[in-house]
């Protein structure tokens, strides 16, 4: 008899940051042949793409708040940890559990009131490409609760650990 596999937590984490890889990669690949194509059509053809610098920008916020759990994750975020480094584990770890705790709180305030931002900007069009402005910021929002995510899961890590030590 054959034996199916649950579909797990970790089956899900590494389906989620290899989805935010590839949707990453794809965007930045659209950003450099937007640049191309704006630099050929500035300089080779003599008119310029009036899309695509707006393009490129709003790409590039979307695809900094997406990969912006995924740093924090994999420990690629700039911190300053001069003082915490020095302490024993136990106290390493509780400050990185009240830091976090605190960013989350910090990401919750942005998302709510990201959320209200674009709520109330969501009828504002776009100049250059014609969409709606709810599509663009909707990503400051969304951002910040995949940080808060990110920082939570690592907070549930961290207590893991420190249970374990006792």
């Amino acid at each position: 008899m054959e034996q199916t596999r649950m579909f797990g937590l970790a089956d899900l984490a590494r389906a989620y940051t290899r989805s935010v890889e590839a949707i990453s990669i794809s965007t930045l690949v659209l950003i450099l042949m937007a640049a191309t194509g704006q630099v050929f059509f500035r300089y080779v053809v003599g008119a310029s793409l009036f899309w695509s610098e707006e393009f490129m920008r709003y790409a590039i916020i979307w695809m900094a708040m997406l990969v912006a759990g995924l740093a924090f994750s994999r420990g690629e975020m700039i911190g300053l940890d001069l003082l915490i480094v020095t302490l024993p584990k136990w106290a390493r770890t509780s400050a990185h559990i009240c830091t976090g705790m605190i960013g989350i709180a910090l990401f919750l305030t942005i998302a709510w009131y990201g959320l209200q931002l674009t709520l109330r900007m969501s009828a504002t069009m776009a100049t250059a490409l014609n969409i709606p402005m709810f599509y663009i910021n909707i990503s400051i929002p969304v951002g910040a609760m995949l940080i808060a995510i990110h920082i939570a899961l690592a907070i549930f890590g961290q207590a893991a650990e420190l249970r374990q030590e006792k």
